[in-house]
This record gives C-alpha cells, structure tokens and sequence, in this order.
C-alpha cells in the first residue's frame, strides 16, 4: 500500500477528529461520536505505519487492532444523533453497538497472554481471515443502516439541508471498504499482487476524498455540524400553553420583521442572540408549533420568499440571484428544497406562474 498516502491520512484523520473535540461545537453528543470515528480511523491507519514497532513490541497490537472495531459503531451513533437530534440515545443501546469489540478485545487480550507463556501462536492465519470477515461485517452493517436511516429521512423538507452530504460521505466510505474486502479477498486466494496494489492505491485516494470532503462541508456549510441538543435540562422547559403561544407569537414576528433567514450563516446559536430567547425554548417552540426542527422552519421561509421573487412578474433577477437574495448559498441544494416542496423547479415555477397570469388577462 502506499505508505505515504497512509500517512497523510492517518495525520489528517486524527487531526480532523482532535480539531473537533476541542471545538465548542465539538462538546455536543452527536458530533463527539463523529470526531471519535475520525481518531479512531486515525490511529488505526497509524497502525500500517508502526507495523515494525508493533512486531518487536506486539502488546501495542491489541491497542491498535482494537482501533478497527472500535470506529464501525461510531458512524452509525453520529448518523442516528443527527437524523433524530430530538431522541436520546439509550446507553444500553450503545453497549449493544460496541459488543463484538468487546469480544474482540478479551479474545486478543487473553491469545497474548497465552502466547507470551508459549501455550499457542499468537494470531494464525485462519484467525486473521476470520477476524477480517468479522470486521468487514460490522464496517458494511453500520455503513449500510446509516445508509437506509437516511433514505427513510428523505421524505422529510429539510433532507437535503442536513443529510445530503452524509449520504455522499458515506456511499464514499462504502465504496473504500468494498475495494478493501476485495484486495483482503485476492490476497487470500494468492491473485497477482500488481491487481492489490492498484486495488488499494483506488481505496486510499477514495478515502483521501472522503476525509477532505468533511472538511470543504465543515468550512463552506457549518450549519450541517449544528445539533439540537437533547438533555434532562430541555425537558424541563415544561412550557405552558400560554407561554408557548407567547414565543410562537414572538417567533412569528421576529421572522417576518427581521427575516434573519436571509442570511445563509444563521444557525440556532445565532437565532437565539438576535432574538433573545433561549435555545432550548427555540427548539421546543418550533418542534410543537411548527412540527419542525430549526433547519426546516429556516428553510419553509427562504423558500416563502423564492416563491415571492419568482411570482413577481416584474422581477428579471436570474435564479441564482434569487437564491442568493433568499438566503441560499448553494444552487443545487436550493433546487431540490424547491423541488421537494412545489414539485417544480424554480424555472418551471416562474414559467407555469407568467403562463396562469397571462391565461387569466386573456380571459
């Protein structure tokens, strides 16, 4: 493999994951289970740089092989925290997740104890293959569950919003453990290691994609990595009818007066601080009103006001000014908002709304 290339990665993974955790952002549930994804990756990619260190050393193997079975439950923990931001997630659930890296590290832990008392091999060939299986079992069920959970979501208006760019990191990271199980494949049945090679060298650029992509979305759409936090302590916003009603009617006016979802960095910290409520009542308010979580209240009135500058027969802005000018700053994620939502896209919005103008004069 390219060892380099491994290098860089692993560099990049751990410093993504680090950059994370200390971030404000970064103490947040949902997003500490995607920056211990990213360590976990990290040190596990360090392994094929230590391969020497580790032979003459091998009780650091156990540390560094466990780092494989760690990461795989982790992508699914981050996915089901962003897709159900409002649901906690129970802890016995977690334990489920993390079960076979449990048994993976007992059985290691005890074989190389066994083995430093000369009682049997350390790891054998068909443990490895095994193990392999294993790991590349729990790697493609969490991938494709995270994968599934996000198709059921995408019935909902704020889909492409929020998980559209974990849809393609993961597709991504499916395709690099493909190209993986097959190079593990052909290096068990002794096919030509040239064909390996190239397997592998395909994987690594893969995945040199996929962990750059986290960075281009983290700098040009940092509202994907904005949780609506659920704790005990936003439950006991017990808010009474009349209370709700009162920041609903606030909500309401703030929106239309100030229209801050004009401006495409608003996320809910910044809502809060403009408006002067809390962002838990925020959350609260719109999720019992409105039926929506904040990034999908946001976007119902960008589209609002697409819909006005398309309507107007004397506007002659482009499409790419209106979006701009309705707080977007993506052309194809306003396109499918638009589209989920009319059933058309802008274009053939403005062109059917001029046609029933026009029908109606005639008339």
């Amino acid at each position: 493999m390219n060892l380099l290339l491994i290098k860089i990665l692993s560099y990049q993974f751990l410093s993504i994951g680090l950059l994370m955790l200390l971030s404000k952002k970064g103490t947040q549930k949902g997003l500490r289970f995607l920056a211990f994804f990213l360590l976990f990756k990290g040190i596990a990619l360090l392994s094929f740089q230590l391969e020497g260190f580790i032979r003459v050393n091998p009780i650091y193997s156990v540390f560094f092989e466990t780092s494989f079975w760690i990461y795989p439950p982790l992508i699914w923990l981050y996915t089901r925290k962003l897709i159900y931001a409002s649901k906690p997630i129970l802890r016995k659930k977690i334990i489920i997740y993390f079960i076979p890296s449990f048994i993976y590290i007992t059985y290691l832990s005890v074989k190389f104890i066994l083995w430093q008392n000369n009682i049997t091999k350390y790891i054998t060939k068909t443990e490895d293959y095994l193990f392999d299986i294993g790991y590349y079992t729990l790697m493609f069920f969490f991938l494709i569950k995270s994968l599934i959970a996000i198709k059921e979501k995408k019935s909902s208006a704020d889909f492409v919003n929020e998980y559209q760019w974990l849809r393609n990191f993961l597709v991504g990271f499916l395709i690099v453990w493909c190209a993986f199980a097959l190079k593990n494949i052909l290096e068990a049945i002794g096919f030509n290691k040239d064909v390996q090679n190239s397997i592998s060298n395909f994987a690594l650029v893969l995945l040199f994609i996929c962990s750059n992509l986290i960075i281009w979305y983290a700098l040009n759409m940092p509202t994907i990595f904005q949780f609506q936090k659920y704790t005990k302590k936003a439950s006991g916003y017990n808010l009474s009818d009349k209370d709700c009603k009162k920041y609903t009617y606030a909500i309401k006016q703030f929106m239309e007066s100030n229209k801050p979802y004009l401006n495409s960095e608003i996320n809910l910290e910044l809502f809060s601080k403009q408006i002067g409520i809390h962002q838990r009542i925020i959350s609260k308010v719109i999720n019992s009103a409105f039926d929506q979580n904040f990034f999908g209240f946001i976007n119902s009135y960008r589209i609002k006001e697409a819909k006005k500058a398309l309507e107007n027969p004397t506007n002659n802005q482009t499409i790419l000014e209106i979006l701009y000018d309705a707080g977007y700053n993506n052309k194809s994620v306003f396109n499918a908002s638009f589209k989920k939502e009319t059933g058309l896209t802008p274009t053939e919005y403005r062109t059917r709304y001029k046609s029933d103008i026009l029908k109606k004069l005639e008339f």
